[in-house]
């Protein structure tokens, strides 16, 4: 751009000398055409400025992470002047670390139109991602002036974490409760509260399980099967104080995340309704989130992901919590980190009565151990970043 603008001012001192060595309208016109252009130039791309407007949409509010997703800036030109050359950088950043990467869009803006660029982003970690168009820039013509568009709106898309497939085991003591009112959907059981099914009639079936009046109107005996109440006292804590250690990178964060919704599958599929455990950001306090189906499973991601903020508060710390209940009671209690001390480990076991207790670390790399840390009740399971099925085949839930 300087180039351009040291020719044209070449340009305009080669028409000056020409106006004094020749007599003659035409040098004349010639000169003033020279100095008046880049004045009309510099006007019109003053008035295109500001009718300019520009916003960032998507399609969707969420996508699994290493999937491509389309976002569109639209440009609207109110003015009757186009533009030949704009540019427009787009910074996307990942709010788990505030990790920003950048794009640069190079497009011509057309007169009395409204005009949609299409592009592509994917995120190889989940996280909330905020896409704004940091700067975009309008050139004239000639490209010797260039004006910045400071209006344009931003967006953002939750990238949601995937589940891994795990070989854990379910112990009884977490698969039956008679006090709960969530009922499994494949299994009959002995509570008369709630039905299961109803079928024919077979030798050995309970005389007072007989369904008197559709056994009537059916003209044989139906039998009805009761239901198996399923226990919900078992809970997963994800702690996502991330903000305390420098050493905690988006991938450990990303394993983290992701432990919590590869174990919430393993209990969905194995019909183990289970709580999660987690601060939410924004009402700066610990939500306790049911989970008995796929879909609630996906929810509380979302909600994980969506709420989360790298701003540390006193409230986030796992130790508030604990020790604000004055009793916990859980048949299975899985606890989820990324920064852990021996601290953290004596309040759990201490506050908590579980018949079993799970504390996963997560760690940079399989060489990593913590040689100072020790349980007395609980399984300490270390897991380096992006290795969950390897390290997590053998836990019990």
């Amino acid at each position: 751009m300087l180039i351009v603008k040291l020719l044209f001012l070449l340009l305009i001192t080669i028409s000056a000398f020409f106006y004094i060595l020749y007599i003659g309208n035409f040098s004349l016109i010639l000169l003033l055409i020279m100095c008046i252009f880049p004045i009309i130039t510099f006007i019109s791309l003053l008035i295109t400025k500001h009718s300019l407007s520009a916003s960032l949409t998507v399609a969707t509010k969420s996508v699994l992470k290493n999937e491509p997703f389309d976002v569109h800036l639209t440009i609207k030109n109110k003015s009757v002047f186009p533009i030949a050359k704009a540019e427009a950088t787009i910074e996307y950043t990942n709010c788990f670390n505030n990790s920003s990467s950048y794009l640069e869009l190079h497009f011509p803006v057309t007169t009395r139109n409204c005009q949609s660029l299409s592009f592509s982003l994917t995120s190889q970690f989940c996280g909330t991602i905020s896409i704004k168009a940091v700067e975009i820039k309008i050139y004239d013509p000639l490209r010797i002036f260039k004006m910045h568009i400071k209006k344009c709106s931003d967006t953002s898309i939750v990238v949601l974490p995937a589940s891994y497939e795990i070989f854990g085991a379910v112990t009884e003591s977490a698969s039956c409760g008679d006090e709960s009112s969530i009922y499994s959907q494949f299994r009959p059981g002995d509570d008369p509260s709630e039905v299961f099914n109803l079928r024919e009639y077979i030798g050995g079936d309970k005389i007072n399980r007989i369904h008197w009046k559709l056994s009537c109107k059916k003209d044989e005996f139906i039998v009805k099967e009761f239901s198996q109440p399923v226990d919900t006292s078992t809970a997963i804590f994800l702690s996502t104080d991330f903000s305390q250690s420098q050493a905690i990178t988006l991938s450990i964060i990303d394993t983290a995340i992701e432990v919590f919704t590869s174990i919430s599958q393993f209990l969905t599929e194995n019909e183990r309704p289970h709580t999660l455990i987690n601060f939410n950001c924004k009402s700066d306090s610990f939500d306790e989130i049911i989970i008995d189906s796929q879909e609630a499973m996906n929810a509380a991601a979302y909600k994980t992901v969506k709420n989360y903020s790298p701003t540390h508060t006193d409230n986030n710390n796992p130790e508030h919590f604990f020790k604000s209940k004055q009793y916990l009671n859980y048949s299975s209690f899985t606890f989820i980190t990324a920064s852990l001390n021996q601290e953290i480990i004596d309040t759990i076991e201490n506050n908590i009565s579980c018949d079993i207790i799970n504390i996963i670390f997560i760690v940079k790399d399989e060489n990593h151990s913590e040689s100072d840390l020790s349980t007395s009740n609980a399984s300490l399971i270390y897991v380096p970043a992006g290795r969950i099925s390897a390290f997590l085949n053998e836990i019990e839930l």
